[in-house]
């Protein structure tokens, strides 16, 4: 097995340069002038096959220069119209009315005191025995300032500014307030005043027999009284009752009171009598 080996080797060794000159004798027995032919021809086919392919490359290998995208141009300014005047007439000027004052409501507020008697005195105290300072007439008001006696008397002040107590009796005015909100107010002094009767001087005293009679006297001030009859008086009654003592009989007689008014007429006069007097 061994020589078997060894003698391939050696025909391999032997064979290997017999090839070798087998072949350059066969690269030599070509003409130069067809190996430069067919080297051109191999070489233009070479060249020409390579431009074809390079002429035959696809767009995609070696895409085409794109042409660049133009600038788009801006918009230009549009010139803004000139104002062209044209003569527009202004809206005449409507003028606003103004609101109409609005008169405020009057006041609906009853007045403090209604006189309802025919006349009621002013007085300046809370009593008849106070000194009458006028007459309040049916129907004048009057504002409550003060009372004295529950409201018996209230002190009044008049729309002329005149101030006085006048009676706070239902049956003589209307009062229109609660007395528990009029204030206390403060009674002056009594004053010291009774009847006191002038009789005429006569040379012998008259010694009949008189009675009592008794004067009411609700003027508000005083009485001047004058009597003719089986004597002759002349009285000067004060505001209040006051008693006056005549000899009993028919009288006629003249009695001036209420600011001024005069009275006249007769009357009997006796023992137990009450002559009242008021203002009208």
């Amino acid at each position: 097995m061994n020589k078997l080996r060894y003698s391939f080797w050696i025909l391999f060794l032997l064979a290997v340069p017999l090839a070798l000159s087998l072949a350059c004798s066969l690269f030599t027995s070509v003409e130069p002038a067809a190996l430069e032919v067919a080297g051109t021809e191999i070489a233009a086919q070479i060249f020409a096959t390579q431009t074809a392919q390079a002429l035959a490359v696809p767009a995609t290998e070696a895409p085409p220069a794109s042409a660049l995208p133009t600038d788009t141009p801006l918009p230009t300014d549009t010139p803004e119209p000139t104002d062209t005047p044209t003569a527009t007439p202004r809206p005449s000027a409507t003028p606003t009315p103004r609101p109409s004052n609005t008169p405020l409501p009057t006041s609906t507020r009853e007045p403090d005191l209604v006189v309802r008697a025919p006349s009621i005195n002013l007085r300046s105290g809370p009593g008849l025995v106070y000194a009458s300072l006028g007459v309040l007439r049916e129907g004048d008001t009057a504002t409550v300032i003060g009372q004295a006696y529950d409201c018996g008397w209230l002190l009044v002040r008049t729309p002329a500014g005149d101030e006085g107590w006048v009676t706070g009796g239902s049956e003589y005015v209307v009062f229109n307030l609660a007395c528990a909100t009029v204030a206390e107010a403060v009674i002056p002094p009594t004053p010291t005043s009774a009847a006191s009767p002038t009789v005429p001087a006569s040379a012998t005293p008259d010694r009949r027999q008189t009675v009592r009679v008794l004067i009411e006297n609700d003027t508000g001030g005083a009485l001047i009284m004058y009597l003719n009859g089986p004597a002759v008086y002349n009285f000067t009654v004060a505001a209040g009752d006051h008693y006056i003592d005549v000899v009993p009989g028919s009288y006629s007689y003249s009695v001036t009171g209420c600011g001024g008014a005069v009275a006249t007429g007769t009357i009997h006069l006796d023992a137990g009598d009450v002559w009242t007097w008021y203002c009208e």
